[in-house]
């Protein structure tokens, strides 16, 4: 008996702060906030649009569309998640239910299975860009199957199956990429490289995928296909151009592009020093502080840590770690793939630059590093162009010195001293070894010649 009463007194405190199931009224942002903190309902109903609903998880809330209408082969139900509370207000998220009704109003939901109306490029717009805008990567993933894929735009997308994707695969092998804007019209381009193919190639599946979960198609026709890697080619050359750019910085570039930092330094506090004589009274005298803008300690990260410009337009105060001399961050160029922070050391001769530039704009908690002075978000990514020309122009350095000489140089360095491989692709964020050994395992010939010479050999006659 007592066990029994121990039960009836737990479902009896149960029922007591179990939330409602859901209420029908007209939902408004204030209301969503009210009941993300009492969490009192599960479900919120629109009053005005039928089918306009949210859904309270525990921490957050997700606008829906779901209504039952006639098509050509009976009832069919009829859902779309709009996005969560917060990405989108709720007039945006009524506009697009009204959007939803009216379509279903007007064309009902055909069997699409069976009569093919809906193309590759209107499943995109209609249900997939909804779904990609709520993820952080999904204009990027948009922008891949608009450029990427223009054969198959057209053409019905229950038609699309594994010959479209071998065609694709075999032009994208021998095109040239487009031009990335305006002032790329006449630039040479080269066919894209093999982990772009599969970078595009995957947001085309995951479409597929998607519309299959919909029920729009019967299953993903590219589900179970590889794209094979190309036999190499011989690119004499180009390889032979590609390996002598990577490559560690003589001490004769080394000096100068330190001798470049400081002359260019030098030139922004007489410019600073000339407006302050002729009426500028209320300017900062440059002289006081240990940078003149952001170039210099944008340029030392380049240096000391070999990260990609995206790298360093993206990074943030709460990302390094001044006592113990690490920062940690996702690399921009790999999030998609691996969304895991990784930590790399300071070398303590940047750490103190780079304090001096915390020091210099307040010693702020978080935000961007090097942010725009005139958005005050992330740069734009040739914003150290100019900046670089001149600090290489006041250095001596080669004109056609690319930013990227930095990050060969932190490589190359490193295994010329010795470090093994697997440390160095870790200090470049590297995901595999093989991509390090790819890019710099020609660096030092003599490093194997000299392992070889070092197996003790005994004489046997």
């Amino acid at each position: 008996m007592d066990k029994q009463k121990k039960k009836e007194i737990k479902k009896s405190e149960k029922g007591k702060g179990k939330k409602q199931s859901s209420m029908i009224a007209e939902i408004t942002n204030g209301m969503v906030n009210k009941n993300l903190k009492s969490k009192e309902y599960e479900v919120i109903w629109d009053s005005k649009i039928s089918g306009f609903h949210i859904r309270f998880n525990v921490r957050s809330a997700t606008y829906r569309f779901v209504k039952s209408v006639p098509g050509t082969s009976g009832k069919k139900k009829f859902f779309r998640d709009i996005g969560r509370h917060g990405a989108y207000t709720t007039e945006e998220a009524r506009v697009i239910a009204k959007e939803f009704d009216a379509n279903l109003a007007k064309h009902g939901v055909p069997d699409k299975r069976r009569d093919g109306s809906i193309s590759f490029r209107k499943y995109i717009e209609e249900c997939y860009e909804p779904y990609q805008l709520r993820k952080a990567t999904g204009k990027q993933t948009l922008q891949m199957l608009y450029n990427g894929f223009p054969d198959l735009m057209d053409k019905s997308i229950c038609k699309i199956g594994p010959e479209d994707l071998w065609m694709w695969f075999d032009k994208q092998q021998s095109m040239s990429q487009l031009p990335r804007s305006k002032n790329q019209k006449n630039k040479t381009t080269e066919p894209r490289s093999f982990a772009t193919i599969l970078r595009y190639f995957g947001a085309a599946k995951g479409l597929l995928s998607h519309a299959a979960k919909n029920g729009v198609l019967e299953k993903n026709p590219w589900t179970g296909l590889k794209l094979d890697k190309p036999a190499i080619k011989d690119n004499g050359e180009k390889d032979t151009l590609l390996r002598a750019q990577r490559r560690a910085l003589n001490e004769e570039e080394i000096r100068g592009f330190f001798e470049g930092l400081k002359r260019y330094q030098e030139f922004r506090r007489v410019q600073r020093d000339n407006s302050i004589e002729h009426g500028k009274k209320d300017l900062l005298d440059l002289r006081l502080l240990p940078f003149v803008d952001y170039v210099c300690p944008w340029l030392l990260t380049a240096y000391y840590m070999g990260f990609r410009p995206g790298d360093i337009y993206s990074l943030r105060w709460e990302q390094v770690d001044f006592k113990k001399g690490f920062v940690t961050k996702v690399i921009e160029k790999t999030r998609h793939v691996y969304p895991l922070a990784q930590s790399f050391y300071m070398k303590k001769a940047y750490s103190c630059e780079l304090l001096k530039w915390h020091k210099q704009n307040g010693s702020p908690e978080g935000g961007w590093v090097f942010p725009s002075k005139v958005t005050g978000n992330v740069m734009s990514s040739n914003a150290i162009d100019a900046q670089w020309a001149k600090v290489k122009e006041f250095g001596g350095l080669d004109p056609s010195l690319h930013i990227y000489a930095f990050r060969h140089n932190f490589a190359t360095q490193q295994i010329l001293a010795g470090v093994n491989l697997f440390s160095v692709s870790k200090s470049l964020g590297h995901l595999s070894i093989q991509t390090t050994v790819e890019h710099y395992g020609h660096v030092d010939p003599y490093v194997q010649k000299d392992a070889l010479d070092s197996i003790k050999a005994f004489e046997i006659t």
